[in-house]
Order: structure tokens, then C-alpha cells, then sequence
């Protein structure tokens, strides 16, 4: 579970950030995850309902060699206006890396 705290993180302070209710999410685990490893957070849009102000985004993480070891969908709702809500309803993807 340490490791999906990273979605939790990444949604409400970065992509798409402030104003950003997390409403919730599921998860998958496919593999073991090491805390002496390195691995990367893959968020993707993959759909918008700008009436209710909601988007379904995929969360993925990949070990080093590009596996997914954990994936699951988070369902968030933007109440307030800011410079980051471009990156939720132009860019469909976004990564952070090294965690």
C-alpha cells in the first residue's frame, strides 16, 4: 500500500493538483515491490466529464525494466480553477519519476 500512496500525492498537489478531490481508486498489485528499487508513476486521462467536473485517470507503476507492477484507475473531481488544469484536459498523460 506504501507504494500507491504515490497516486495520492501526485493527484492532489500535482496532476492535475490544487482543488483536486480524490474520490477514489482502485489497484491491482501484479508483481512484488522492493523498497531498495527504483520505479516510475504513469498517470493517464482516460476520460473527462467536464459537466460534472470528473475524470477517470489510470495509474500505473513500472519497475525498472518497464514492467507494471501495479495499476488501478482513480476517479477525481476539480472544484477550483488553477494553472494545472490544462495538463488534465490537453495532455492525457504524465509521469514522475524516481520515487
Amino acid at each position: 500500500m506504501l507504494s500507491a500512496s504515490v497516486f495520492s500525492k501526485v493527484l492532489g498537489t500535482i496532476f492535475p493538483g490544487n482543488g483536486t478531490i480524490y474520490l477514489n481508486q482502485t489497484l491491482n498489485f501484479l508483481a512484488p515491490i522492493y523498497t531498495d528499487e527504483e520505479y516510475q508513476a504513469i498517470f493517464e486521462v482516460i476520460e473527462i466529464n467536464s459537466e460534472k467536473k470528473r475524470a477517470i485517470i489510470s495509474t500505473n507503476i513500472l519497475n525498472t525494466v518497464g514492467k507494471v507492477v501495479l495499476s488501478g484507475e482513480a476517479n477525481i473531481m476539480k472544484l477550483l480553477k488553477s494553472n494545472n488544469k490544462e495538463r488534465v484536459f490537453l495532455s492525457n498523460r504524465f509521469s514522475v519519476c524516481d520515487f
